[in-house]
């Protein structure tokens, strides 16, 4: 239905589509399962590189002020981890409607510029990125002494750890994906393939659900802090995103569920609130409300030991840290927040309904969290049988300040919910955890600004107690149904079970949760073939009869990258997390095509090529390190979380240089491959700046650059004979080094003093361990600079292609632009062509103006030939009249107001002026150099053309505004009286017998219906209740194109 709308505003446009030309170059902390689905599409590229297909169902699409939003959903195809908690439409699917960001914690402030006040009177005690970036700005920033240095005095005035490494923040929101972080120099760097720039305010934060103390404290030394709230993102067309601005747009999360007094409630995930085009005005609001609390668990265990040789005045030593050998649970406490409704511009609404879910949730008698809650209870019953009862129920409330006082009403919660009053600490600590709620997305209703409903969208779950929250249908206007098929998703174990891999993806064999075998834990989790598929999408049926089949295989890895990240370590095996080995497309049950994919470097060589980026680690052994006065120091731990959590690890675990898909048809025959190769840590492994240990170890921060890899470096493209036919190759590189600085660190003591006169036992002795670890964070634009492309004829000679582009960069944000590409053509010429920018002009209004508001068009293009100028266009930008929807002037906008062509060196030539647009952005008025004008005019609430007159100028369009509003008015009705619309259209025609006219009627959300022009022709275009154009007939019936559809399989 698209295409009949784009036809028509290409006919419509002709005249003017230079205009066109010149504007359009170019967990360390948790999130809920909405927000986290959502993120991971931002951090992990969903393709063959990392073993992915990309499965999506577009739901509704919205243009509203020529910014597109698009809803649909997305399917994680690389398999379900047995702790991830499904989100409200079901296991590994999300909903793509508007937007988040993402944090991941770095470093030890709890927010990038403020924090919590550290006793009664002080000011807010700065211990964020923001405040001491400073101190990484010296040329010596990574030697080992001031490293050293900067360790040694690792505490601010007020008793807090300076922050030296900067949150990283994910997002992903109408398209546009990526990462952000602060810089050394205070300004906020964007890395993403858009151009984007990130603003956040001191006036930006503000207290968590406005919750001022701690946990039923109201003194001022136990204040609570104020974290990040409103944050803006602007694009390089002049629009702006806010997220964040409301407490209902915002996640906030608590590290620890069980501790939560002593913890900061924070903001780590902030969901799209408004949208606004260049000029400010709003086209799209997004309203949330608060759900229930939600919490997101996993298992532990583990040890440590230190020991330390003698330094000085300071004795040898060895001690015992912790010592958790019995299983637990841990985890975060999260406030989450639903999308409800989107509202736009014109009046148009997407409503959306939820319900929390009966589906499978954590249980109170799941054997490792019954375990975890005895033993705590134990605390409580303790305190009950020595006579301190009030004290056992104090201290419950205290860890449990924001579970049992709910909900949370914009303030501190003082009342308690009575239900965890049960008498009985086990069953209370249960209920804590049970109270837990989850939703599952019911329908989605889009209606116009009449409030008429345009499309229904209902979703059907399993909501089953015992199963994981599962999407079986989603029905379009109750009768178009895609239904989904998996791999024994009911088979999954609960959430907390103890059968998981070394990647947390089920292995179905449990451990001993009472005590942990550390001697046999590796082998333990090994990656179990086929319960690793367990929960995966096995099949897709779509409304109309065909459907797709998926099949998975475990990953296999021939190479890991070594600890110090400098080499490859040979080394083959498989490890959790699936990868498509099947595709097949069906167009009904006789009719398909097969694609197989497969992960080796050459058709005839079946050796796996994978790398493993990271192996878990469950065992150290005298890990040495240095303390402050020079001794050596060693660590001896067991995790069963492994010693680097890969929850931590950003991106994907695996990644393949080379997959090949080979293509079958319905008889299993091939009809050739396409070969893909890939940028991977062959070309580009991480690296280190410096350290203070004794040598770079699995354990330090890298400077990563996987923004590199994945990218296509060959593709080759193969017939049923196995005779290449066509290649592509593209060479890349950055265009400039954008980085920023940071430190990792830890000070920590190392023996502590028991018996000692005077002195609590406990504290630590004066000779503490230092660690700390310099490295980077690029933001630079990876850019494709070449592209050769072969087709090869019978007998191998070929015709070459060769692509060139130039890049630049612009500002400190990332933003990057194309500068310059060019190609030979088939005479042997180097063709060429320029660019030069808005900004390029920054200085002379209006392109100050555009600047400043981040509008950065293409107003000049040259096109030479061996470096001679062949032509040149220009777009002037001015200040044009301008009216709003109604027809009223109000005051002029900056549009393209002028474009001009030259051929060669010659003086540029108006071709066409625009003389008058509307608010929207249509142009209404325009003529070219020989006086012909073209007048358009707007309906269907300002979306649609009704109206196009080509000719004179009118002098006066008062009657014609006169005749258009009746027709507006008419067009406009829920039941539209065509009889009447074609007697006003007349009207309209017969007033200007001197011009041409094209008059448009609309289906809305569908395409035009008719075109009428001044000689009374009129074409119908008519549509099938999918949206589907048909048919085309004449004013008399008569057939004059109709149209027939079938599932073609790619």
């Amino acid at each position: 239905m698209k295409k009949i709308i784009f036809l028509l505003y290409g006919i419509i446009f002709s005249h003017i589509g230079l205009i066109k030309a010149q504007s359009l170059e170019l967990p360390k902390n948790i999130q809920s399962p909405n927000a986290s689905s959502l993120g991971k599409y931002g951090d992990i590229p969903m393709d063959l590189f990392t073993g992915r297909a990309r499965v999506n169902i577009s739901l509704y699409s919205i243009n509203e002020g020529n910014i597109p939003l698009d809803i649909s959903l997305n399917y994680d195809t690389g398999g379900v981890r047995v702790n991830d908690v499904p989100g409200w439409v079901g296991q590994n699917w999300a909903l793509n409607a508007g937007g988040v960001i993402t944090r991941t914690q770095r470093g030890k402030g709890h927010d990038e510029g403020k924090t919590c006040s550290n006793g009664s009177g002080n000011p807010d005690s700065n211990w964020g990125y923001l405040f001491y970036r400073s101190d990484l700005q010296a040329g010596n920033w990574s030697d080992g002494g001031n490293i050293r240095n900067l360790v040694h005095n690792y505490m601010n005035t007020y008793g807090n750890s300076k922050d030296y490494e900067p949150d990283i923040f994910t997002f992903n929101f109408m398209g546009k994906t990526g990462k952000f972080f602060l810089g050394e120099d205070g300004g906020w760097k964007v890395s993403s393939k858009d151009n984007l720039k990130v603003e956040i305010n001191e006036s930006d934060y503000f207290l968590p659900l406005n919750v001022k103390f701690f946990g039923g404290q109201t003194a001022n030394s136990w204040k609570r802090c104020p974290s990040i709230g409103k944050i803006k993102i602007s694009d390089d067309e002049g629009n702006y995103y806010i997220f964040g601005k409301t407490q209902n747009d915002i996640e906030y999360t608590i590290n620890s569920y069980d501790h939560q007094s002593e913890l900061s409630l924070y903001s780590s995930a902030w969901y799209l609130s408004e949208v606004y085009n260049k000029f400010g005005t709003k086209i799209y609001s997004f309203q949330y409300e608060r759900g229930d609390d939600q919490g997101q668990l996993f298992v532990n265990a583990g040890w440590k030991f230190l020991n330390r040789d003698a330094c000085g005045v300071y004795g040898a030593c060895g001690q015992t840290l912790y010592n958790q050998t019995e299983a637990w649970v841990a985890g975060n406490l999260i406030k989450p927040c639903y999308l409800t409704k989107i509202i736009t511009n014109k009046g148009m609404s997407v409503n959306l309904s939820s319900v929390n879910h009966n589906s499978l949730k954590y249980k109170a008698d799941d054997p490792i969290i019954y375990r975890t809650n005895y033993r705590q209870s134990e605390y409580y019953n303790h305190l009950v049988s020595i006579g301190q009862a009030n004290q056992a129920w104090y201290m419950f409330n205290y860890y449990f300040w924001y579970s049992i006082h709910t909900p949370i009403n914009n303030g501190d919660p003082m009342t308690e919910n009575t239900i965890y009053q049960t008498g009985n600490y086990l069953t209370s600590l249960g209920k804590i955890i049970t109270e837990w709620k989850w939703r599952k997305l019911n329908n989605i209703i889009i209606k116009d600004e009449n409030n008429i409903t345009l499309k229904t969208v209902n979703f059907n779950f399993n909501d089953d107690p015992t199963k994981r929250l599962k999407l079986q249908k989603v029905t379009i206007d109750n009768q178009f149904k895609y239904s989904f098929d998996y791999n024994n998703l009911e088979s999954l174990p609960t959430f907390c079970s103890q059968a998981f891999d070394h990647l947390g993806y089920y292995n179905g064999n449990n451990y001993d949760v009472n005590v942990v075998d550390q001697t046999n834990h590796y082998a333990n989790r090994q990656t179990n073939e086929n319960y690793v598929k367990y929960g995966t999408l096995s099949k897709i049926t779509y409304p109309l009869g065909g459907y797709t089949t998926f099949e998975y295989e475990p990953h296999k890895y021939s190479s890991n990258v070594s600890n110090d990240k400098a080499s490859l370590i040979n080394e083959s095996g498989i490890i959790g997390g699936v990868r498509i080995k099947r595709v097949t497309d069906f167009s009904d049950p006789n009719n398909k095509v097969i694609k197989d994919y497969l992960y080796q470097n050459d058709i005839a060589n079946n050796t796996p090529n994978g790398i493993l980026l990271l192996k878990n680690l469950y065992n150290i052994t005298n890990f040495a390190g240095k303390t402050d006065c020079g001794s050596n120091f060693y660590e001896t731990s067991f995790s069963m979380n492994s010693i680097v959590p890969l929850s931590n690890f950003s991106g994907t675990h695996i990644e393949y240089p080379v997959v090949i898909e080979k293509r079958s048809d319905e008889n299993g025959n091939s009809i050739g491959y396409t070969k893909n190769n890939y940028t991977s840590y062959i070309d580009y492994k991480d690296s280190f700046v410096n350290t203070i240990q004794l040598s770079f170890s699995i354990f330090d921060p890298k400077t990563d650059f996987s923004f590199k890899r994945g990218l296509l470096r060959k593709k080759s493209i193969f017939d049923v004979n196995n005779i290449l036919k066509y290649e592509e190759e593209l060479t890349y590189d950055i265009t400039g080094t954008k980085k920023v600085r940071a430190l990792s660190y830890d000070i920590f003591g190392t023996c502590f003093l028991q018996g000692m006169p005077g002195i609590p036992n406990g504290q630590p002795d004066g000779n503490p361990g230092l660690k700390g670890t310099a490295y980077e964070i690029y933001y630079s634009d990876f850019n494709g600079l070449t592209k050769k492309t072969r087709t090869y004829g019978n007998g191998g000679q070929f015709l070459e292609t060769i692509e060139n582009n130039s890049f630049i960069d612009y500002g400190s944000f990332g933003d990057n632009f194309l500068k310059n590409k060019s190609y030979i053509d088939n005479d042997g010429k180097n063709i060429s062509e320029n660019y030069i920018y808005s900004f390029d002009k920054n200085g002379t209004e209006p392109y100050t103006s555009l600047t400043n508001r981040r509008e950065f068009s293409i107003v000049e293009t040259s096109k030479l030939a061996d470096q001679e100028v062949l032509e040149k266009t220009k777009t002037d930008y001015a200040l044009v009249p301008t009216v709003d929807i109604s027809g009223n002037p109000i005051t002029s906008q900056i549009f393209p107001q002028k474009i001009s062509n030259a051929k060669g060196n010659n003086v540029y030539e108006e071709k066409l002026v625009i003389d008058k647009y509307d608010i929207d952005g249509h142009i209404l008025k325009a003529h070219k150099t020989n006086g012909n004008y073209i007048y358009y005019y707007y309906g269907y609430n300002n979306r649609y053309p009704i109206l196009k007159i080509e000719g004179s100028e009118i002098s006066d369009e008062t009657a014609i505004l006169g005749h258009l509003n009746t027709l507006k008015s008419l067009l406009n009705t829920a039941s539209p009286d065509y009889t009447q619309i074609k007697q006003q259209q007349s009207n309209i025609i017969n007033s200007l017998p001197n011009h041409m006219c094209t008059l448009y009627t609309f289906k809305p959300n569908y395409g035009v219906s008719s075109v009428r022009n001044s000689s009374g022709i009129i074409e119908y275009y008519n549509y099938d209740n999918i949206g589907r154009l048909i048919n085309v007939k004449d004013q008399s019936g008569k057939l004059v194109k109709s149209y027939s559809y079938e599932i073609k399989n790619q």
